[in-house]
């Protein structure tokens, strides 16, 4: 074997040269390991890339909320700031009719806060007859074919003053679409 470094010729099966001493082993480069590595570190960017795509698509970052969980932190949010547009949007016609009467348009809300709590599904018939009864007693029989009730937190300033708590807001849905049936818990 002859040696890179000075020329000399050596044993074949020597491992250093008689010579000067350096290596005659040929140092194998390992490409695998680096080919296995750079795969591996593409991948992980290709999956953190879908992950961030997939929970930030179409919505600025932001989950999108069910629709009656929506209607339900808008409800408690309207009635703070005596948003009677927002009001007359998310509510039952009649309820919104029966509130209209009688909501207070003096103090209105500085700031109104609002999460969800807890979710629940009014699965019985006996259920939903029992809130297409309740809308009948502000005005109209609507039927009532799926309905949800959504516990607020909510915290509101009003001037000086600063109310909080707990809403019960039941949200039905009414001929295909969902609007605030029934609440209870607002604190005036």
């Amino acid at each position: 074997m002859i040696c890179r470094k000075c020329g000399r010729e050596n044993e074949p099966e020597a491992v250093i040269c008689g010579g000067c001493g350096a290596s005659l082993v040929k140092k194998k480069k390992n490409k695998n390991t680096l080919s296995v590595v750079l795969c591996l570190v593409a991948v992980a960017l290709v999956v953190a890339l879908v992950v961030v795509l997939l929970l930030t698509s179409g919505t600025g970052g932001e989950v999108e909320l069910p629709v009656y969980e929506a209607k339900a932190r808008d409800f408690v949010t309207a009635y703070y700031f005596n948003d009677m547009e927002k009001l007359e949007e998310v509510c039952q016609y009649d309820l919104y009719g029966y509130m209209e009467s009688w909501l207070d348009f003096g103090e209105i809300s500085d700031s109104c806060t609002v999460r969800t709590d807890s979710i629940t599904a009014c699965t019985e018939k006996a259920e939903l007859n029992g809130l297409s009864e309740r809308i009948s007693y502000y005005g109209s029989r609507d039927n009532v074919t799926a309905a949800y009730e959504v516990t607020v937190e909510y915290e509101a300033k009003c001037g000086g003053r600063t109310l909080s708590g707990t809403a019960d807001v039941t949200v039905g849905e009414i001929e295909g679409a969902w609007y605030v049936v029934y609440y209870e818990g607002l604190t005036d």
